[in-house]
């Protein structure tokens, strides 16, 4: 481990500056990212540049600590091993992302290694990063055609923004939010995939707010402030109603996506008390 660190505020971005007298060319410039964008979830992102075309490898090792302050001071930490390893022929810029899931309550940081072919290095810590607590339960997680996973980051309306999220989408194309009381489940409806778990009472679909799934697998709607529904938890109509008056109320969520030429999927379901 080591003993040297710098944090400030999720998410965190550090580019290494070069000491005065010292050659750009000696040292590569590394940049690394941790956040935690949804429940159980956790990306990392990490890139290098050298304007010689000379870096050969890029390594971001993951660590998992069980309290913030722990985290903050690289105390007790459990080496998750390597989640990105980039390796390039002396080249001039390497980069990746990884989405993987994390254990709720638990705290993360991300340390990135870079190597030039003239064996210079530099290495630099990202920041800590919580893991989110689970909110809702999520279903209709068995049909494989229903691959892409979704969270929802609040249950409660007093934060003024409730975000929706699918993860693990196919990047690219297009997905919009489904929203019903209903939760009874018709496999392969017309036009699509897999299981629609929203049945039973009307469904209502955050059209205004549809949007193309990025890069990474992900898209996400936030239900409280949506320009379909109008802002302040109003919902479409159908169902009609606001997601927090009265409180207490259940509402079940699912996206819809394009995958391609193949025909469109759902993501999985989660059922999310408001109070």
């Amino acid at each position: 481990m080591f003993n040297s660190r710098l944090r400030t505020s999720i998410p965190f971005l550090l580019a290494v500056y070069l000491a005065p007298g010292t050659s750009f060319a000696d040292n590569p410039v590394v940049e690394v990212k941790i956040s935690c964008p949804a429940t159980g979830m956790l990306t990392v992102s990490a890139s290098a540049t050298d304007p010689d075309d000379d870096l050969e490898s890029l390594q971001v090792t993951l660590f998992r600590y069980d309290s913030e302050d722990d985290c903050e001071n690289d105390k007790d930490a459990t080496d998750l091993g390597i989640v990105i390893d980039v390796n390039g022929n002396c080249v001039k810029e390497l980069s990746d992302s990884i989405t993987v899931t994390c254990t709720p309550g638990k705290w993360y940081d991300a340390y990135a290694t870079v190597k030039d072919c003239a064996t210079n290095k530099t290495e630099e810590w990202a920041g800590c990063c919580d893991c989110k607590k689970a909110c809702g339960q999520v279903y209709c997680a068995t049909n494989p055609d229903n691959f892409a996973d979704i969270h929802a980051d609040a249950c409660t309306c007093a934060k003024g923004s409730i975000i929706i999220r699918m993860t693990g989408g196919p990047p690219n194309n297009f997905g919009f939010l489904l929203i019903s009381a209903g939760n009874g489940v018709v496999t392969d409806p017309p036009g699509a995939q897999g299981d629609l778990c929203l049945v039973g009472a009307p469904i209502g679909r955050y059209v205004k707010d549809v949007g193309l799934i990025d890069v990474g697998g992900n898209l996400s709607t936030d239900v409280f402030n949506s320009i379909t529904g109008g802002g302040g938890g109003n919902l479409p109509n159908p169902p009609g109603g606001n997601l927090c008056n009265p409180p207490g109320q259940t509402w079940n969520f699912q996206y819809w996506h394009r995958d391609g030429v193949s025909p469109s999927k759902f993501s999985k379901a989660i059922s999310v008390t408001f109070r």
